[in-house]
């Protein structure tokens, strides 16, 4: 889809049809989300639009075409990974799975879809996964 780069790259938060962020967490390698305000050892919390001092937005890049999700923690550039079972998980690097295809909605947001044709989603309990429908 062109023209994608311009809205998404760069430093950006990631909020959910639920109002949670998207978070990682370091130790771990989970993926998963979170409502504001809150900060947790570990984790980069996200709340919507500038980053305030607790939060750290995730680097949005281009990499063959599609979006890839960089941690923001430095030492070692971790992704946000479509991982085994639906979960997703933090990897490095980047590889297929780690690269999702951007796909603008009727409303103006965005949805991200996998090298396996599912589709990054939050659940109501706060859990990051994948869906097969972008249908949230």
């Amino acid at each position: 889809q062109a023209g994608w780069q311009d809205e998404i790259l760069g430093k950006r938060t990631l909020k959910s049809y639920y109002g949670t962020f998207l978070r990682g967490n370091i130790t771990n390698k989970n993926v998963d989300l979170k409502a504001p305000p809150a900060v947790w050892a570990g984790y980069a919390d996200l709340v919507d639009g500038p980053p305030a001092d607790k939060t750290v937005p995730w680097y949005i890049e281009e990499v063959d075409g599609k979006a890839v999700f960089k941690s923001p923690w430095g030492l070692v550039d971790f992704y946000v990974s479509a991982s085994h079972f639906n979960t997703l998980k933090l990897k490095w690097p980047a590889s297929d799975w780690e690269k999702w295809t951007p796909v603008k909605n009727d409303n103006g947001t965005w949805s991200f879809q996998s090298v396996h044709g599912t589709w990054m989603s939050a659940k109501a309990d706060k859990s990051a996964w994948q869906q097969p429908a972008s249908s949230t």
